[in-house]
């Protein structure tokens, strides 16, 4: 779980450093990312944790819904 948790942050990093140069790949990279977060704090029991990142991942479809037009 400890590697999964670093692989998941060095993703969600490299997708905001995509976002910072308007590069619109950067949303999938927090996709995944948020929806891997997100089943990993469920696994643990962190359930808040777990909403936050259900959460975030809807924003990240909405931004790349976005972004799209």
């Amino acid at each position: 779980m400890f590697i999964l948790t670093w692989l998941l942050t060095l993703c969600a990093l490299w997708g905001t450093w995509l976002n910072a140069r308007q590069i619109r790949e950067g949303f999938m990279w927090w996709i995944i990312t948020d929806v891997g977060f997100a089943i990993v704090n469920f696994m643990i029991a962190q359930y808040a944790l777990a909403l936050l990142f259900f959460v975030y991942t809807l924003l990240a479809i909405k931004g790349l819904n976005t972004w799209k037009n």
